[in-house]
């Protein structure tokens, strides 16, 4: 999911010398400097001139044929400006057929007269790898050249190479003082890369406020992308003092510059009618598709949305489909989802119609006071149900009912801040998610107070206390949580806080599956299992984790699964039915599932031997950092089994699982380490 705030293509972090600031006057305006012509060529020749009218149709007729045409005559007769323009022409087929080789081949000649804007070109060239093979040392050397003749653009590029490395060893301080000077020579993204540095604190300790003087740096020389990261901190009031018309009027500029992100932005403010705009779906919408025509994903989420719940324009399923597609092609992962729903048999006669209808009455009856309807609107834009995501208005609307006393809007709100869902800045504070969750158990919000035990557990927000914990999950247990039932179980089970009692452990175990809780059977069983604290009973253990199973729980398919293959005392031994449910547990994503499935394949047993199957279990249940599905996919790869020979890839794997905690691939990554 993109930001708010537009990131640089460069995201590592980095560090700034502190005299930058120091020489950083915000009320001066700075000059533009040489930004691309020679100062002797500056006219160009009259073919140059009458190139440019019709290029431009500008005083005569568009003609891009012939504007070609006279930049090639002037060029061949020596004139650089009409040779970067020819050079342009071809890189982006502008009158002529695209041919990006003779465009570098164009921009060299220039460059080689010492023609600053073909140097900065050509630079870029061998940057992007466009007609000549990609080389950032030579593209780094052509923009030092084209800084040096005071090229404003070429001192960002330079600083974007030092942050990255590219073609130079990477210098963060050295990339901010060229962004700097960028900045300097009028080059508005010079400050916004600048302010990026701040904002994210890439090297520097994050100074929102410094980020939000460099962003206004940018944004008065034009940079829309500054203009863009201004506004919304404006709205948020982060680094610098709320100010909505001001932030709106920001972002609207941004929009008037065409940046994708203002766009978004923009609309997402529309859609919601938050920060004081008109709610206006139509606008939104319109805002929307211009983000979209530049492949912003999000906006291509959000317009998809518009088109399935007939948004600022009318439904249509068939385009909802196709721009949920191409979100999900540019990388917005949230698609699939929403691709997968669209596929599934509409439920309520209308179909997807009624959710938006239903958004028009909560918010109706939100504006007049209902708190549950302001709870239940929240929950539509926080996950998109009957109007585009917002995420921000959603925290919104939770902290409107919380400031009125509900309880359930303190428990929404501490949850917002444990998962960083809308809250300003976009970053988690578990210290205020534990306020919060607090305020709402107080309120007698069961899910609140075993939420807060949990924290206490793990130290999440407080310090670590079992004790505190007890108490928590024990007031939970009487709000009837089933959860705190399970963790009760947890505590009695290794005497965290209490006497260790593996009876009084089960009792709680029992009565949260019975609550409709699987991981209470799944313990439960895992104990009759093993043997922990009861008699071993495979029968009852494998009544359990089908109990468990059967409500969903991946992990029980999974064990039920190894015990109908094995069998044993009190279960009948059936392959076939266990394997159905090691496939089911792999189906859901659950990693032990694909592990175990995974071994079965790669040996054969109980199913056809399919290495290459094996692999694909492995890998995945790898990614999800099972240690053993991962010390095995190193075994694959070291013996080049299902897989090309990678003896590379295979230490890269058994070093991984070695960090997972396995043994045994601490001593094959030892072997392979022998000379």
């Amino acid at each position: 999911m993109q930001t708010r705030c537009q990131r640089s293509l460069l995201t590592k972090s980095f560090a700034v010398c502190a005299w930058i600031f120091a020489v950083l006057p915000l009320s001066l305006a700075f000059p533009l400097g040489a930004q691309g012509r020679n100062p002797a060529k500056a006219e160009g020749s009259p073919q140059y001139r009458e190139a440019l009218r019709h290029l431009n149709g500008e005083g005569a007729e568009k003609d891009p044929v012939k504007a070609v045409d006279l930049l090639t005559e002037a060029s061949e007769a020596g004139d650089l400006d009409a040779t970067a323009e020819l050079a342009n022409c071809y890189q982006k087929g502008i009158g002529c057929i695209k041919d990006v080789a003779y465009a570098a081949e164009l921009y060299a000649k220039a460059a080689d007269a010492g023609y600053t804007r073909a140097t900065f070109e050509l630079g870029l060239c061998y940057w992007n790898a466009v007609g000549v093979t990609q080389d950032f040392p030579k593209a780094h050397e052509l923009f030092l050249k084209a800084a040096q003749t005071g090229s404003a653009i070429a001192h960002r590029y330079l600083g974007n190479n030092y942050l990255g490395g590219y073609g130079v060893e990477k210098d963060p301080a050295k990339a901010n003082e060229y962004y700097l000077k960028a900045g300097e020579l009028g080059d508005g993204a010079g400050y916004t890369s600048l302010g990026q540095s701040y904002e994210s604190g890439r090297g520097v300790d994050a100074d929102m406020a410094k980020a939000n003087r460099c962003f206004k740096l940018g944004a008065d020389l034009g940079d829309s992308t500054a203009m863009n990261n201004l506004g919304w901190y404006m709205i948020e009031g982060i680094g610098i003092e709320k100010n909505l018309a001001k932030g709106v009027e920001w972002l609207q500029k941004s929009v008037d510059f065409g940046s994708s992100y203002g766009q978004w932005n923009l609309g997402k403010l529309h859609a919601s009618g938050r920060a004081d705009v008109e709610r206006d779906l139509a606008k939104a919408t319109e805002l929307f598709r211009k983000a979209s025509a530049q492949n912003h994903s999000t906006a291509v989420f959000d317009l998809a949305t518009c088109y399935e719940y007939g948004l600022g324009v009318e439904k249509d399923l068939a385009k909802a489909k196709e721009l949920y597609q191409k979100s999900l092609d540019l990388g917005n992962q949230s698609a699939a989802a929403r691709l997968k729903a669209l596929e599934q048999p509409l439920l309520g006669g209308d179909g997807a119609a009624s959710p938006a209808s239903k958004v028009e009455q909560l918010i109706a009856a939100s504006k007049a006071g209902d708190h549950d309807a302001t709870l239940e609107l929240a929950k539509c834009y926080e996950q998109g149900v009957g109007c585009v995501t917002d995420a921000s208005q959603a925290f919104d609307l939770y902290s409107i009912t919380a400031e009125k006393g509900h309880g359930r809007g303190f428990y929404e709100v501490g949850r917002c801040y444990e998962n960083g869902i809308g809250v300003p800045g976009g970053v988690a504070d578990l210290a205020k998610a534990a306020e919060y969750y607090l305020k709402a158990g107080e309120r007698g919000d069961g899910e609140a107070y075993n939420q807060l035990g949990s924290f206490y557990a793990n130290g999440k927000g407080t310090q670590q206390g079992w004790s505190q914990a007890r108490t928590y999950f024990e007031k939970a247990v009487v709000l009837g949580n089933v959860m705190a039932n399970f963790n009760m179980g947890v505590l009695y089970e290794n005497g965290f806080a209490v006497e260790k009692d593996v009876t009084k452990a089960h009792s709680y175990y029992l009565k949260s599956g019975e609550s409709g809780f699987a991981r209470g059977y799944r313990n439960l069983a895992s104990n009759y299992e093993t043997g922990n604290g009861v008699e071993k009973d495979l029968a009852k253990a494998g009544k359990l984790y089908g109990l468990a199973a059967d409500m969903g729980d991946g992990v029980s398919m999974c064990h039920l699964g190894n015990l109908l293959i094995s069998g044993g005392e009190g279960i009948e031994k059936n392959p076939a039915k266990g394997i159905e449910w090691l496939q089911r547990s792999a189906d859901l994503g659950e990693s032990y599932g694909q592990y175990n499935l995974g071994k079965l394949h790669a040996s054969g047993r109980g199913v056809k031997r399919d290495l290459a199957k094996a692999v694909e279990l492995f890998t995945k249940a790898s990614e999800q950092n099972h240690s053993g599905a991962t010390t095995s996919l190193a075994a694959c790869y070291e013996n080049g089994l299902g897989v090309g020979k990678d003896l590379a890839k295979a230490k890269e794997l058994y070093q991984k699982a070695v960090e997972l905690g396995s043994e045994e691939a601490k001593a094959k990554l030892a072997e392979l380490s022998k000379p």
